[in-house]
């Protein structure tokens, strides 16, 4: 029998799609339900869990679980800090800080990383001005929210494409997560021109912006490429 070829990009892209609408079901759940006594089951009824613990549904479960983590990491725009162990000694302590230290500084050496955060620090500082006092209904259809947070977006996909590693099973995914960054650059990029066209934005604050999100979408469609270069399948 052969085995079973890694996945490619396009059913990575279809599991996290389905992973984050199922994560959206279960947020709007959690918000209707609160606190009710049953909600445990509740919760399992309508997410289709069995709490008896059914071997069929056990992949799906781990990996709504696994993928809830993910998001999380992403969240914070970095990797997880590992494991917690139980009274650790001084010894363990060191041992996962430096962990933690080696990785910091295997992401902070990605440029599509580096760049996509440089250009959402900047791109911070230009637009809270224009973000004070906004609100939801005169926020330009969301494009200046959406311009505010877009290259956040950008590299926390890269951090989490890198927490899940470059092996084979998940270099698609891998890539699945930097593509998904990188449209969110992209996206950012045309919600500054729109706005500084409509005269929302002066020129000369979306004009001091682009080239460093245009460096951030070279970085980004660099390591997309670089990614897919290791794909033999």
């Amino acid at each position: 029998m052969e085995p079973e070829m890694p996945w490619n990009e396009e059913q990575w892209e279809a599991f996290i799609k389905q992973g984050d609408l199922r994560a959206a079901r279960f947020g709007e759940l959690l918000e209707t339900i609160g606190d009710a006594p049953d909600r445990d089951a509740v919760l399992a009824r309508e997410m289709g869990w069995d709490l008896a613990g059914d071997d069929g549904d056990d992949d799906d479960q781990q990996a709504e679980v696994e993928a809830g983590d993910e998001t999380a990491e992403e969240d914070e725009g970095g990797e997880d800090d590992g494991f917690l162990i139980a009274d650790p000694t001084p010894e363990d302590l060191e041992a996962a800080a430096a962990e933690q230290r080696a990785r910091k500084q295997a992401l902070q050496s990605i440029p599509a990383y580096t760049l996509a955060m440089a250009a959402a620090r900047k791109i911070h500082e230009a637009l809270r001005p224009y973000m004070q006092g906004e609100s939801e209904a005169d926020d330009t259809d969301g494009r200046l929210a959406e311009a505010y947070i877009a290259c956040h977006i950008a590299s926390a996909k890269v951090a989490g494409g890198h927490g899940m590693g470059y092996d084979d099973d998940v270099l698609c995914g891998n890539i699945v997560k930097c593509r998904t960054g990188c449209d969110a650059a992209k996206k950012c990029r045309r919600s500054l021109i729109d706005l500084r066209d409509e005269k929302v934005l002066p020129d000369a604050v979306v004009n001091a912006l682009l080239p460093d999100i245009d460096t951030a979408v070279d970085a980004l469609e660099h390591r997309i490429a670089e990614l897919r270069g290791r794909v033999w399948w």
